[in-house]
């Protein structure tokens, strides 16, 4: 029994147990064929999978485990995201479904809970680079494409940061939002949108019943 996560990758099954392990299982008959020490206790959505590799968020840490050799190579403390705080009024949460953070091919990319944008060496786990706050809180997690980081902010905007440095690079466009008040006492709103990746495009939505796809220029 477990109150973890359960993951497919490839033709493999996997759960992430409250117990601080990662269990693989026989698909076919349900079998477990090993498992291995986890130091975190994953969310339910707070997963990505890349080259043999889970790297996941559980509050106040990222972790990445090694589905090879079935080991947690590193662990980094993150301040825990707005999803999981108690008195995050006016935030647009990220979508409980999908993970608050992104990956490249040599990098981990997350807001933090005081709104800083990092990026995190995936070989290592160490801190590469830390943007302090626009103002405008980040409504998405960021997305990676082509060299250049995106994220959807609580004024409508999206923005461009470089890879390199998280300098700010463009404001792509300013989208029309749509808030709903959770509370007829207090300013708790929630924004619908949000980002991702479709044949290198960087696709947003919005709670407008509008969607644009942005590809960059040569």
């Amino acid at each position: 029994n477990s109150w973890g996560a359960v993951r497919t990758y490839g033709d493999q099954l996997f759960v992430f147990g409250d117990d601080n392990n990662v269990h693989e299982y026989d698909p076919n008959d349900g079998t477990r064929i090993r498992n291995g020490p986890l130091s975190i206790v994953p969310g339910q959505s707070e997963f990505v999978f890349q080259d043999d590799i889970a790297v996941i968020r559980a509050q106040e840490h990222i972790a990445l485990f090694d589905l090879k050799s079935f080991s947690t190579r590193w662990t980094t403390p993150v301040s825990q995201s707005r999803r999981h705080t108690s008195n995050a009024y006016g935030i647009g949460d990220y979508d409980i479904l999908i993970p608050t953070f992104a990956l490249s091919s040599d990098s981990v990319y997350v807001f933090d809970a005081n709104d800083n944008l990092l990026r995190i060496d995936l070989a290592s786990g160490q801190m590469v680079w830390q943007r302090p706050p626009l103002g405008p809180q980040p409504m998405s997690r960021p997305i990676a494409l082509q060299g250049l980081i995106y994220g959807l902010f609580s004024d409508g905007t999206v923005h461009a940061f470089s890879e390199e440095d998280g300098s700010q690079v463009a404001i792509v466009m300013t989208i029309p939002i749509w808030y709903w008040s959770l509370s007829d006492t207090k300013d708790q709103r929630n924004l619908y949108g949000g980002l991702d990746i479709a044949n290198k495009m960087l696709i947003i939505t919005t709670g407008c019943r509008s969607a644009y796809a942005i590809q960059q220029g040569q």
